[in-house]
């Protein structure tokens, strides 16, 4: 029985450990997306909410004009911690194309961001942005790396969709809640092993007293009359005994 009630502790202390995990990961995504829709929304507003209007193919832009959009965007990544900012626009032909990038590295000289109207290589990671054109969240795991993104769809002056996005790396923010799981998982043990020393002390308690009248009463059935049954706490049923 003891060990029964051990494992169910323990399933519960593990349960509630899992739950609180749950819970606080799924507050700090919250907060997350919130901060990923500032950031889309902030580096539309950096070049322009007419900025795809004016777009046609890879000449629509010089490299210079590109290139001081990339610098912006990985200087607001530094600033506010983003991993990416960028935008795509979604073609008649199916092709879905950067219109502006971030350095991986932020530094726009070495040149290994995506090129303009270069075409993205993860189509499907838009399926669900494509299919309700309105912002989508999710994590991504593609050749740019990992995270956790959002995607801002808008229509431009031809009627064609194209989206802003911001993505943050998760990496710390599991670490960070891997630790809290630990230290929650921590708490849940010792509350259960106090638990669990209180309730051997009460078992202990109870069964003692019952186990010494089990003794009596034999005694008393073998024809031991003179035996008393001294019990402690037992109150008037055990007097009514004795007498």
């Amino acid at each position: 029985l003891l060990l029964v009630i051990w494992s169910v502790g323990l399933l519960f202390a593990v349960t509630s450990a899992a739950g609180y995990y749950i819970a606080q990961r799924n507050n700090y995504l919250a907060g997350i997306d919130a901060k990923l829709t500032t950031g889309a929304q902030m580096a539309r507003h950096s070049v322009g909410t007419d900025f795809h209007d004016r777009l046609i193919d890879e000449r629509s832009l010089d490299s210079n004009s590109y290139r001081t959009i990339v610098e912006h965007h990985n200087a607001a990544c530094v600033e506010s911690g983003f991993q990416y900012l960028w935008s795509n626009l979604f073609l008649p032909d199916g092709r879905i194309v950067f219109t502006s990038a971030t350095s991986p590295d932020k530094d726009v000289t070495r040149g290994d961001h995506a090129a303009f109207f270069s075409v993205h290589s993860d189509p499907a990671s838009f399926a669900e942005v494509l299919k309700t054109e309105r912002p989508t969240f999710s994590s991504f795991h593609n050749e740019w790396g990992e995270g956790r993104m959002a995607l801002l769809p808008y229509r431009d002056a031809q009627g064609r969709l194209y989206v802003f996005g911001a993505s943050m790396n998760l990496q710390p923010i599991d670490q960070h809640l891997s630790d809290e799981f630990g230290w929650a998982l921590g708490l849940f043990a010792i509350l259960f092993g106090l638990a669990g020393v209180v309730s051997l002390w009460l078992s202990s308690s109870l069964i003692r007293p019952l186990r010494q009248l089990q003794c009596n009463m034999a005694a008393i059935a073998s024809g031991d009359y003179a035996q008393q049954v001294d019990v402690p706490g037992g109150g008037e049923e055990i007097e009514a005994l004795n007498a």
